[in-house]
């Protein structure tokens, strides 16, 4: 039996699309949470300019998510669990998931061995994930600026979060 609670539904800020962070469980027991993404135009009706998601009827909204999720459920739960992921992954997917902006920034090698106690193999093992999960483009190495490591929003979308569970 397939169970599905939604947390939240957020804008996706800048994009014309709505997330939602569900709980899914199959006979009671849970597989983790996930975070389905639709395009405004499929949650809104037609004929409704679409404004805040404050403005809409939000069961609606939900019954919308529930019905993608049941939909698409093989996909979500074939999913690759975070916690299978390396540490400095699990920290830029938990920052990114965590995040209201939905976006991760490391300024530096410096900030990853003060604030995490990570070495250079941390970094080896964040590319192996990157090419394992295919996640370029996703989680970047920026040399510009004062950025060093940038986790992306769809980040979020590609796992199962079950690190908390």
């Amino acid at each position: 039996m397939k169970r599905i609670i939604i947390d939240d539904i957020y804008d996706d800020d800048g994009e014309d699309y709505l997330k939602c962070k569900a709980k899914i469980y199959t006979n009671e027991r849970s597989i983790g949470y996930i975070v389905d993404k639709m395009h405004k135009n499929e949650i809104i009706s037609k004929n409704k300019e679409f404004l805040h998601i404050e403005y809409y009827n939000e069961k609606a909204i939900i019954n919308k998510f529930k019905k993608n999720i049941t939909k698409n459920w093989n996909n979500f739960t074939k999913l690759p669990k975070a916690s299978e992921l390396s540490i400095l992954t699990k920290i830029i997917y938990k920052e990114v998931y965590e995040s209201e902006t939905s976006i991760c920034y490391i300024n530096s090698k410096k900030q990853l061995q003060e604030e995490y106690s990570l070495k250079n193999d941390d970094i080896v093992k964040l590319k192996e994930d990157i090419n394992k999960y295919d996640l370029k483009g996703i989680i970047t190495f920026n040399n510009e600026d004062d950025i060093y490591l940038i986790g992306w929003g769809n980040l979020e979308t590609l796992f199962i979060n079950d690190l908390d569970i």
